[in-house]
Formats: C-alpha cells, sequence, structure tokens
C-alpha cells in the first residue's frame, strides 16, 4: 500500500478552508482596509473592495457595482 500526500490546501469558498498564501494576502487585505478607515481614507478603502462588493444589513441587500458608486 502506497500513502498518497495529502492534497494542496487552496482557496476554497465551497469548504471554508484557504491556504497559507491565500491567507497571507487577506490579512494584508484588512491591515490596508483598517488603516484607510482609521485614515477616513475612502477611496483607499473602495480600492481594497472585490467589485462587485455585496452587503447584506438588517434585511436589506445592496451590491456596488462600480469604483464611483
Amino acid at each position: 500500500m502506497t500513502a498518497t500526500a495529502p492534497a494542496a490546501l487552496t482557496d476554497d469558498a465551497r469548504m471554508g478552508r484557504i491556504g497559507p498564501e491565500g491567507e497571507a494576502r487577506c490579512r494584508q487585505l484588512l491591515a490596508d482596509w483598517m488603516a484607510a478607515l482609521n485614515r477616513h481614507d475612502a477611496a483607499t478603502m473602495k480600492a481594497c473592495l472585490r467589485l462587485p462588493h455585496v452587503r447584506l444589513v438588517a434585511n436589506r441587500l445592496a451590491v456596488c457595482d462600480a469604483q464611483a458608486s
């Protein structure tokens, strides 16, 4: 019987798993966004978003599909 190597951990939203490189990117993006928030820098905060950006707040769905909106 041969042992198989474990599958490489990749970014997979369906399974709720993220690899080390994806985790590092997420942490940096969060740090960048928080720094922009603390500077009140709306333009940089928007640049950190992945578009379209979907938010569900208080049973209301908002979709931001462009940098200008």
